[in-house]
Parts: C-alpha cells; structure tokens; sequence
C-alpha cells in the first residue's frame, strides 16, 4: 500500500512507578499503541503498569485472535476463534492487599 507509518518510540518497563505522561498522551493522540509484554513487581504496593494502562485508558475488554498458522504443524486444525476477556473488574482491577505477612486478598 506503501502508506507512511511513523511510530513514535517511548521506553516502558516494569520497574517504573508510574506510566509515564507522554506515553499515555501519544496513545490518545494516535488512537493505536503496539506494546510488548510489561513484568509486575512482586509486593512493595507497587501498582502493576498494565492496570494502569487499562484504568488510565478505559480499556474494558481485551480482544485475543487466535488462528493457524499455514505451514505450521498444530494438535488441532481450522482455529479461527476471538477470546474476548473483560479486564478491569475483579481480579484484574488491582485491588490486591496483604492481609498478613504472606496472605494476599483479591477483592471482587
């Protein structure tokens, strides 16, 4: 189609506090964002960049596609199916604590 893609670059990882304010203002500015995968932090209260994300941008549901590959060898043919997930309610709104030293409650 030779359409001009441009991407504007923003370094993120797992051990920063906060996502940072131009990262969320270019994904509202251009509608789009391509991001990799975003490790949590185990304990310390620090509040998982990916939940951050959803809340910060409203993004209720995650739309998963998933299909074969041609050429590729898998246990089952014809896979054509969309897993959609809602992700900000439940176990995925963030809203863990330690009870006790050891003892995590998820609020639903």
């Amino acid at each position: 189609m030779h359409a001009p893609v441009y991407f504007e670059k923003f370094i993120v990882h797992g051990d920063m506090k906060a996502v940072p304010t131009e990262v969320l203002e270019s994904i509202r500015k251009n509608k789009v964002c391509l991001k990799g995968g975003l490790i949590t932090p185990m304990g310390g209260g620090v509040s998982s960049l990916n939940v951050q994300l959803r809340k910060e941008l409203d993004l209720y549901a995650s739309l998963v596609n998933c299909f074969n590959l041609p050429g590729l060898a898998t246990r089952h043919d014809n896979v054509d199916i969309v897993v959609i997930r809602e992700n900000t309610e439940g176990e995925y709104a963030g809203l863990e604590h330690e009870v006790v030293p050891g003892v995590v409650e998820s609020l639903k």
